[in-house]
């Protein structure tokens, strides 16, 4: 059997109320923001109070559960801020913890946050440390901090971080090298294990950053969490030792003031830093101010206060001024308020045909390098040129290619204000210029600019005219008239309306500068105007005159005769705008310029040229331009036409005479042409005639090659049209898909395919719709001569054409004869036809043909306006050429039109595109009858005898033919008078009938009558009569209204407005008359009253005002919506028997039905379709069929014959004779508190008025008939949860329905689970077990579930329904053995388990896999007492509550059962061993019995349970191996006892056997260490580090790392060895462990060695040397010596003193050398350091100068004769002991206060010569070996009294060793150690220079 849990007994727990809890740690010590961590708190005085929680500060308060007195846990806070933040414990909710605990909250999905760096720079040595603060540090996360500097070039680096806080972290800078600036911070922290290269990790991750910002890879791709800061902290690197460097100074001027208002300047160079107050810039001998550092290759400088403009150099310094960077940078003062000045320039003469560049250098003051610095060229600056400054006084300017057009020069820092005034001419000529009187002004800016390579330009010539028979200077001037020869020669040629001139001989020519040159005039003796040109020796480039007044390109010399006055021959142009004056010019003979006449005893006004237009007075100012030619501008004026033009040249006091062709039309293109009439205002649709045009504004043609008249004509109308058309457009509110369309109307408006010749005919124009229709392309009026083109007309028969000769448009086969054609046989004749082939002014053309003579200008004439034809919209239609006749006429040609819109409006179009008003215009086409729409007055009183005027509306009419008005018999026609094509008017005929009538009403058109589809009538009707209605047609109307009926009746008036139709004796619509039997009205909307018997409206006609008489109102109306079908309300009856006769009809109610007669039917369960009978305005009846069975049964109904039904409204058809059965209910469940809506599915339901749903004892609910299969009623309300029956009643006395089980239940909650019928199972599933619970429901998702939520694997299994406390559950599969728990649902989504409700436990389920036994995997606790039973929790897998599966086997102690906790975990209680085993371990198994324990050498440690006696310390018996080696380290491990980091052997450890070994968590090793020194006293020391539980009999333990030997001569040290299960109770054994080798000599040991031995040996040596009679000189070197080697066999002789052996007085001798060298070495080395610790200084120079000279003494000495007796080569392999001892007093010069470094000797290679050879000993190779220990009292080199200390090491053609760099510290600790290869005679003999720095 299964034994009872084991439950702890209750405890009391005494806490004091009066004292608040204390806190004293806290674990973990960070936690996610997203909150729900559990940490565990630690203190005194808690207890487990209603109100215990944790308060987190600023986070919130979260409820902590109690663990025992000293702990207790809770969550951390949701939602909680990042950063550090303190936690605290209350008992009560009101009082804190004594003392509170930083926890650090951060945001494990977001990067950390950096915001500063501190300090913010370093070095570039790097090991400082820094402080990044922030937050979002993330304790259990690597991080990094990561330095990147981007300019100049990009480097990288990377640091591990130290966490400090949430909020901070410590890193320190990495080696930058030679890379100096201010670089980007980041924090780089990842949840990486912790053996991950940080540093390497953090690096990969910023080059992925940059990846993705240079467009790679995005960064973070893939990954969970990004793991670089976004934000950056900076510093900066730099090198202390450098100054910083200069480059360039932003801006580098300023105004000369002495206040900047805090203006700076930006300094940019190199290894900067921010090193505070002292980091400064020194403007020249001005000042020196502090500086802002802005990074490491800028800072920022206040500009220092100056009064003197001029040049400084800037410097910047980083200690204050101290030292200063070497370079400079220039910074100008200059003064703003004023301009530079110019003072030189040079060189004076620029030609800039010679090779480039072409620079001057501008002398003068005041100039800065402003952005505006330039230079200008030109009295006025035209030209602006880039300037280059060089200095306050000096700026070099490019000229630019056009300079040579300017030859001025000057300076400007601002773009506004220039230096100098401008001079036009040399300053070293003459004061004047010439004969001009005009002075010179001297300007320092003068330079000549010419290019003798490009053109010279000449515009003007002084004088411009000469009276015949003078000699004069002429002065020319232009651009780039110079060259370097400054002469040439001056050419005269005569001008083009100077015929029969002699050419004059060239004079010759002066260059005065680059734009002046003088030659003398040559002689004329009539008026003349001659050509001028130039040449310049050595000019290539030639002249050219600029385009003079006329536009000819000529520099002209004009001589008059002022004897008699000028002539006129001509002018041009000959018309003009009226408001934009122009230039007309005047063509003639000996014109002069207005001085020329100024003679004041001849003419009082002379001297001023003028013009005069008409006899308006309007004068203008004429321009003397040559001898032939004068220019007149044009008055202002508001005359439009033609006027003639004059000429004065006295000031209006006498005219030249004018011929009658020299004229001037004014027109205005602003405005159009004004259009006063049209002659004739109609045409046919297919053009024909001529249209007469009388107005204003008309423009003359324009004369042009005869070849190209047809071309320019099209080609000037397109533009005309589309300029029209496009102003047209852009002025309306048309679509804008029309201006596309515009170049497209033109194009098709002409057809120009091809050239008109004579023969040719053209294609019939093709037509183009517009929106609004279609219209086509017309033939041009003007065609040219020789040309033909014809049309023809289908209906007359008619042909015509243009006439192929001059003469024009005539008709030379006659035509159809009608009032419009002006001609019956001949054609239209005009006499404008002379335009296309005869003359300017035409001619006449006769019937027959021949041409009349032309007269005037036969000349080829371009139209400037055009006729057009357009749409009322706008919208063109056609147009064609206007020909101008005079200025108030112009005529076209009627244009062809395709599309025939009858009214339309004419137009003249300018030659600017602008319209003129429109004129109508009226288009018919003959082949189209008219047609009559309507009249008014539609009648007059019969008998009548007054003629009255009708307006009659229609379409097609047209003036043409005596159109007619036609009454019908008897009456006569009356003449019809057009208005418009749509509008005519009529005289009323005499009525002779006598009697009330009407008759119809048509109008002809050229004897055409008008067509329509009903007779328009006219009515002579009885004004005394009374409206009466006889019926309405159709009888029916739209409840909408808009519906037309027609009255019928008699006495009906057209008396307009005053006939209404009256409505449902209500609403009044007007009525339009037909005839005097015939109205028409428009219903209106039905009201909204008017349903069912009221939508039957009647339908009156009367008078407005007029009281009606309702017995004459017999037509009616029926209103009813013909888009909805008929709204069925009701049924009566609803319930009928299975079968019925034909005398119970069903009786329909509802809206919207009407007398339709056959279109009335009746629809049943959308059968075929029966007749309705129409009872009333809302009630119809049909015969509803008979059934077998109880149904339900549709009808609907249809107005319009079937096309759309009505809704459906049912009835039944019910057997009463039996009870109804119920079949199904859906749902089968209902929430118990919420009345739910259920549907009951059967047979035989009605809807009785007892029709109810019963659920067993509960109350019934009302149940809603559907049909007879089908109805609904609603759940009761109930307190409890059940499953009761649930039947249907039709009755109340029943019958009942049979019953179907019916669930209520509680849906607010999910269902509670409580047991299981079993709970456990194979992992394959599908067991079908029972789950019992409550609040069950048989819904569609009701189904379980195995595993919580969280869970990475989750299985559902189906529930099958049973009752609400009972389903059925299939157990689903899982897919490892696991105990999970089980959770039921009713919506799939809450789900329910056994802790929910009423403090169930939980249910659980367990899998197991049959086909594995149980393994376990750890155990807790791992050992026990011996004789005291452990309760043992077991974790492993597979495990399952069944006997088999918790059989816990206790290795050889036997077996017993376990007690089922979970699969992983069971409990067992341990089996207790014999009385007298203390200690032993066994294998525990959960297995069955036939599984057998295995064997001791299969035993793994962590299924090992191990008994012991507490009391007892363990006991040792062997331990192995025994001995090691000195410094074998690799390894750190904890001291258990003091937590202290201890270096222990990273391979070997010690085996030890014993007893009473358990795996406490304080099982240590203790290696004991007992002696003393005799310097230090006594050295006794433990270190207990952790041990390797194996089993209860062996343990292994680690080796600590040994440097030092125990005093003596062993060289080795020797621990005892112990062990200890607690950390404290050990026993002390007799195990020693020993190290040796490499094992360093204790300091004491070394001295006390070479002192006693050296001492013992030198009596010795003293004896035996004073037996020989006194001492032998010693050649061997006593500073290197060999040590004897314990174990190394002594000399053959020594042992018995063989024959032949080296004897023994040789052999002392030789040791005694041997030991003095050794002793000698000794002493000398014990000297110098006791020396050195009394004096230092004083007694390092001495000894070192001393061992100097003894070694030079040594090594000159011969060789011992001893020396040939040492052992051989091959045998010496001990190791040397030495000191290297500097050669001259170099090495020992003051250094800094630091230790000196230990020395060891270099060690020969094996093979060497013999240590007795001093020669061959000096020439041995080895390893020198120096020890760097520490440093005191450094000078510190920074500002804050710190340094950055390293150590050089130099030995002579040795590479410079250095030391590691120490940040910040004054006293280094280095313990490095520096080893060279070499010759021993190289280290002797030179020096080992060693630098602190």
């Amino acid at each position: 059997p299964i034994p009872p849990p084991r439950h702890a007994p209750p405890r009391l727990i005494v806490y004091d109320a009066s004292k608040p809890p204390v806190v004293s740690s806290v674990s973990p010590t960070w936690a996610p923001i997203a909150g729900g961590t559990q940490v565990v708190v630690r203190g005194s005085n808690l207890a487990p109070t209603p109100n215990l929680a944790c308060v987190f500060e600023r986070s919130g308060i979260s409820p902590a559960t109690f663990i025992n007195e000293t702990a207790v846990s809770c969550a951390s806070p949701l939602n909680a801020r990042v950063g550090s933040t303190l936690l605290s414990l209350t008992l009560d909710r009101a009082t804190l913890s004594d003392g509170a605990l930083p926890i650090d909250l951060v945001d494990t999905d977001s990067p950390p946050n950096v915001i500063l760096v501190t300090p913010p720079l370093s070095t570039y040595h790097g090991g400082a440390p820094l402080v990044i603060w922030g937050d979002n540090f993330s304790p259990h996360m690597q991080m990094a901090c990561t330095f990147e500097l981007s300019e100049p070039k990009r480097w990288a680096a990377a640091t591990e971080a130290t966490f400090l806080s949430a909020n901070k972290v410590a890193c320190n800078t990495p080696y930058s090298g030679d890379f100096r600036g201010t670089a980007e911070v980041r924090v780089w922290a990842d949840a990486l294990s912790r053996n991950t290269d940080a540093v390497r990790e953090a690096l990969r991750e910023l080059d992925r950053r940059r990846a993705a910002e240079g467009g790679g890879a995005g960064f973070g791709l893939g990954a969970v969490r990004p793991v670089l800061s976004e934000s950056v902290g900076r510093m900066t690197f730099y090198n202390p030792e450098l100054p910083p460097q200069i480059f360039s100074v932003t801006p580098d001027y300023a105004p000369a003031s002495n206040d900047y208002g805090g203006h700076h300047i930006t300094v940019r160079g190199s290894n900067f830093a921010p090193v505070g107050n002292v980091l400064v810039c020194e403007f020249g001998a001005v000042a020196t101010v502090h500086a802002s550092f802005i990074n490491g290759s800028a800072m920022g400088c206040h500009i220092a206060a100056s009064l003197v403009p001029g040049d400084i150099q800037i410097r910047v310094s980083l200690d204050g001024g101290l030292t200063f960077s070497p370079q400079s940078a220039r910074f100008t003062y200059f003064e703003p308020q004023h301009p530079p000045i110019v003072t030189d320039i040079s060189p004076r003469e620029i030609d800039l045909a010679d090779p480039p560049p072409h620079l001057l250098q501008v002398t003068g003051l005041n100039f800065a390098p402003t952005v505006n610095l330039s230079c200008g060229f030109g009295a006025a600056r035209e030209v602006e040129g880039p300037a280059v400054f060089e200095s306050y006084s000096a700026v070099v300017c490019a000229v630019p290619p056009l300079a040579w057009e300017h030859n001025l020069v000057d300076t400007t820092t601002d773009g506004q204000r220039w230096s100098g005034q401008s001079m036009m001419w040399d300053p070293e000529g003459e004061n004047y210029l010439g004969n001009t009187g005009i002075a010179k002004v001297p300007h320092p800016g003068h330079v000549i600019i010419f290019n003798s390579s490009r053109t010279g330009l000449l515009e003007s010539v002084f004088p411009t005219a000469l009276k015949v028979g003078t000699k004069q200077i002429l002065t020319i001037r232009g651009y780039n008239l110079f060259s370097k020869s400054r002469t040439g020669r001056c050419f005269f040629t005569p001008h083009d309306r100077s015929f029969g001139v002699q050419v004059p001989d060239p004079t010759p020519a002066t260059a005065i500068d680059a734009e002046h040159v003088q030659c003398e005039a040559p002689h004329a003796a009539a008026p003349m105007t001659l050509s001028m040109s130039l040449e310049l020796d050595g000019h290539s480039g030639g002249f050219e005159a600029a385009p003079g007044p006329l536009g000819d390109g000529h520099l002209t010399l004009s001589f008059f005769d002022p004897s008699y006055p000028p002539a006129i021959d001509d002018s041009d142009p000959r018309f003009g705008e009226r408001h934009h004056p122009s230039v007309v010019q005047l063509y003639g003979h000996n014109f002069a310029p207005a001085y020329a006449y100024k003679d004041h005893t001849r003419v009082h006004h002379a001297g001023m040229l003028m013009c005069r237009f008409g006899k308006l007075h309007s004068f203008t100012h004429a321009t003397f331009v040559h001898s032939h030619a004068v220019l007149c501008e044009t008055p202002f004026t508001e005359h439009l036409g033609h006027v003639e033009l004059g000429f004065s040249y006295d000031h209006a006091q006498t005219w030249v005479p004018t011929p009658a062709h020299v004229n001037y039309t004014f027109i205005d293109s602003d405005f159009p042409p004004e259009v006063l009439s049209v002659t004739p205002n109609v045409a046919s649709c297919r053009g024909a005639g001529v249209l007469e045009v009388k107005g204003d504004n008309f423009y003359p043609d324009v004369d042009d090659d005869p070849d190209h008249v047809a071309r320019q004509n099209l080609e000037h109308g397109h533009e005309v049209l589309a300029g029209s058309l496009g102003a047209y457009v852009r002025g309306s509110n048309t679509r804008p898909a029309w201006g596309r369309r515009l170049q497209d109307l033109a194009a098709l408006t002409f057809a120009d395919d091809g050239a008109f010749t004579p023969g040719f005919t053209p294609h019939r124009f093709p037509r183009l719709a517009d929106p609004s229709g279609s219209w086509s392309a017309v033939a041009p009026a003007d065609m040219p001569g020789g040309s033909t083109f014809g049309a023809s007309d289908a209906r007359h028969g008619a042909r015509g054409g243009y006439a192929g000769h001059p003469g024009g448009y005539v008709g030379y086969t006659g035509g159809h004869t009608d009032s419009y054609t002006g001609a019956h046989t001949g054609g239209y004749i005009d006499g404008y036809t002379g335009a296309y082939g005869g003359g300017y002014e035409g001619g006449l053309v006769d019937v027959t043909g021949s041409l009349l003579v032309p007269h005037g200008r036969s000349l080829r004439m371009i139209p400037q306006q055009f006729c057009l034809l357009s749409r009322p919209n706008g919208w063109p239609l056609a147009m064609t050429p206007a020909t101008f006749i005079d200025d108030e006429t112009v005529r076209c040609a009627a244009p062809r039109v395709d599309e025939c819109v009858p009214d339309v409006n004419f137009h003249l179009i300018s030659k600017t595109g602008v319209r003129s008003f429109p004129k109508p215009f009226t288009l018919f086409d003959p082949e189209t009858a008219p047609t009559v729409d309507a009249m008014f007055p539609q009648g007059v009183p019969y008998g009548s005898t007054k003629s009255t005027v009708l307006q009659v509306r229609g379409s097609g009419f047209a003036n043409v033919g005596s159109p007619m008005c036609d009454f019908g018999a008897p009456s006569h026609p009356t003449p019809a008078t057009v208005i418009r094509s749509t509008l005519a008017l009529c005289a009323t005929p005499d009525d002779t009938g006598g009697r009330p009538r009407s008759l119809p009403l048509r109008i002809t058109r050229d004897g055409l009558p008008s067509v329509s589809e009903r007779d328009v009538l006219f009515s002579f009707y009885d004004p005394t009569s009374t409206p009466a209605t006889a019926a309405a047609l159709p009888p029916y109307a739209d409840r909408r209204g808009g519906h037309n009926v027609t009255v019928h009746g008699t006495g009906f008036q057209p008396l307009g407005a005053e006939l209404v139709c009256l409505i449902g004796k209500e609403l009044e619509v007007p009525a339009d008359f037909i005839s005097t039997e015939e109205v028409r009205c428009m219903l209106p909307p039905a009201d909204a009253s008017w349903t069912g018997e009221s939508a039957w409206a009647s339908v009156c006609v009367t008078h407005s005002g007029a009281v009606h008489d309702d017995s004459r109102c017999e037509a009616h109306v029926e209103f009813y919506d013909p888009e909805t079908p008929p709204k069925l309300s009701r049924l009566a009856p609803r319930l009928l028997p299975l079968t019925s006769d034909d005398t119970h009809p069903i009786h329909i109610f509802g809206a919207n039905m009407a007398p339709m007669g056959d279109r009335l039917l009746c629809q049943f369960d959308g059968g075929m379709p029966v007749p309705a009978t129409f009872i009333k305005g809302d009630e119809v009846a049909c015969r509803a069929p008979d059934v077998d069975e109880a149904r339900a049964i549709s009808v609907s109904v249809s107005i319009d014959g079937g096309k759309r039904f009505s809704d459906p409204l049912p009835f039944v058809r019910f057997d009463m004779t039996r009870p109804p059965t119920l079949g199904s209910v859906a749902p089968l469940y209902a929430p118990r508190h919420t009345p739910t809506e259920i549907t009951l599915k059967g047979e035989n339901f009605a809807p009785t008025p007892d029709f109810q749903c019963r659920f067993a004892h509960l109350e019934p609910t009302p149940a809603t008939f559907i049909s007879t299969t089908e109805a609904r009623c609603f759940t009761p309300d109930v307190e409890e949860t059940y499953t009761i029956p649930l039947t249907a009643e039709l009755m109340r006395e029943g019958p009942w329905s049979n019953s179907l089980p019916f669930t209520l239940f509680d849906a607010d909650r999910p269902p509670h689970v409580k047991n299981f019928s079993k709970h456990w199972g194979p992992l394959n599933g599908g067991e079908i077990t029972d789950l019992y619970g409550d609040d069950f429901a048989p819904t569609e998702h009701l189904s379980t579930r195995f595993g919580n939520a969280d869970s990475s694997i989750v299985d559902y299994g189906p529930a099958t329904f049973v009752t609400v406390y009972h389903i059925r559950v299939e157990i689903p599969r899982y897919h490892e053995p696991a105990t999970v728990e089980v959770y039921a649902t009713n919506d799939g989504i809450e789900y329910g388990s056994g802790r929910d409700w009423y403090s169930h436990k939980p249910v659980m389920y367990t899998y197991y896999d049959p086909r594995f036994p149980p393994s376990v995997s750890s155990m807790e606790p791992k050992y026990g007492h011996h004789a005291v039973g452990t309760v043992v929790t077991i974790k492993g897998w597979n495990f399952a509550p069944i006997p088999e599966r918790l059989n816990v086997r206790w290795g050889s102690l036997g077996e017993d059962q376990g007690t089922f906790v979970s699969s992983d975990t069971i409990l067992a209680m341990s089996i207790l061993p014999s009385p007298e085993v203390l200690s032993m371990s066994v294998p525990v198994q959960v297995a069955p019995t036939t599984l057998l324990s295995p064997a001791e050498s299969e035993w793994v440690t962590d299924d090992l349970f191990t008994y012991w006696q507490p009391y007892l310390p363990p006991g040792l018996s062997a331990a192995s191996p025994l001995t090691g080696a000195c410094f074998n380290g690799g390894l750190q491990l904890q001291d258990t006892r003091t937590s202290e980091l201890m270096e222990v052997a990273s391979r070997d450890m010690v085996d030890i056997e014993g007893f009473n070994f358990v795996p406490a968590p304080h099982l240590s090793c203790v290696y004991h260490h007992v002696g003393g020194s005799g310097f230090s006293g006594v050295d006794d020391y433990q270190v207990f580090l952790p041990g390797e539980f194996v089993k209860s009999s062996k343990i292994r333990c680690p080796i600590p790392t040994i440097k030092y030997a125990d005093d003596g001569t062993t060289m080795s040290r020797t621990m005892w060895v112990t062990v200890t299960n607690d950390g404290i109770t050990y026993r002390y054994s007799h195990t020693k462990f020993t190290f040796f080798g490499d094992c360093l000599p204790t300091k004491f040991t070394t001295i006390m060695f070479g002192l006693i031995l050296g001492l013992a040996i030198l009596l010795l040596g003293a004896c035996l040397f004073g037996s020989r009679g006194g001492p032998k000189t010693d050649s061997r070197d006593l500073r290197f010596d060999r040590l004897p080697d314990y174990d190394e066999p002594g000399p053959s002789g020594y042992r018995g003193g063989g024959n032949g052996g080296t004897s023994w007085s040789d052999s002392l001798k030789a040791g005694a050398a041997s030991a003095a060298g050794a002793v000698a070495a000794g002493a000398s080395a014990a000297a110098q350091r006791a020396k050195e610790a009394s004096d230092r200084k004083k007694a390092d120079e001495v000894s070192r100068r001393a061992a100097v000279a003894s070694d030079r003494q040594a090594l000159s000495r011969p060789a011992a004769a001893a020396g040939a007796e040492r052992q051989p080569a091959a045998q010496n392999t001990s190791m040397y002991r030495a000191q290297t001892v500097p050669t001259s007093p170099k090495a020992a010069a003051p250094a800094p206060p630091a230790a000196a470094p230990a020395m060891a000797s270099p060690r020969p290679a094996a093979g060497g010569a013999s240590a007795m050879d001093p020669d061959a000993r000096l020439k041995q190779s080895g390893t020198l070996t120096v020890l760097l220990k520490e440093a005191k009292n450094l000078k510190g080199r920074d500002l804050d009294g710190l340094s950055n200390p390293y150590v050089a090491i130099k030995v002579k053609n040795q590479k410079t060793w250095k030391s590691q760099v120490h940040k910040r510290t004054v006293n280094p600790k280095f313990d490095e150690k520096f080893e060279v290869k070499g010759v021993l005679g190289d280290f002797v003999s030179n020096l080992l220079l060693l630098k602190v720095r």
